[in-house]
């Protein structure tokens, strides 16, 4: 649980960092040309990403400090919220893959923190993570999405 706990800590800082350097610069650190392209076809500013992905890191870092000190509640809380992390992720990846064709390097650090996170959580979620992940991905790659602009 430990590890989960610094891929969350971890996640918080670089959400909350994120976060800063797009509000007092208006843009956010990438390492390619992936993270403006991705952010140009999206309805939600990068701004509000962030500041989502702060609360959530933050909340899965409280959460699993507080499991380790042995409340069963505050880790089923995390683990469900990863889970939905795992969902969101997703359908982002195969946002990626299929609509902008480019990948956000940010983008991909984040989806690897959350993966790391569940991945540390033990088989259990390892498997539920899985599954949850693979039917997104599987569903999301099942439409057409070329067929919208014609």
């Amino acid at each position: 649980m430990i590890f989960s706990f610094l891929a969350a800590l971890i996640g918080t800082l670089l959400t909350g960092a994120q976060a800063l350097l797009i509000y007092f610069q208006g843009e956010g650190l990438c390492f390619n040309d992936g993270c403006r392209v991705v952010d140009s076809l999206t309805t939600v500013d990068p701004l509000l990403f962030n500041i989502a992905g702060f609360i959530f890191f933050l909340l899965v870092t409280i959460g699993l400090n507080q499991a380790r000190k042995g409340s069963d509640l505050w880790k089923r809380f995390v683990s469900l919220i990863l889970l939905a992390a795992l969902a969101a992720e997703g359908i982002l990846l195969a946002f990626q893959i299929l609509v902008s064709q480019v990948f956000c390097s940010y983008c991909l650090i984040i989806l690897t923190l959350i993966v790391l996170a569940n991945i540390f959580l033990g088989p259990k979620q390892i498997f539920k993570g899985m599954v949850i992940f693979g039917a997104v991905l599987l569903a999301s790659f099942s439409l057409d999405y070329r067929s919208i602009n014609a």
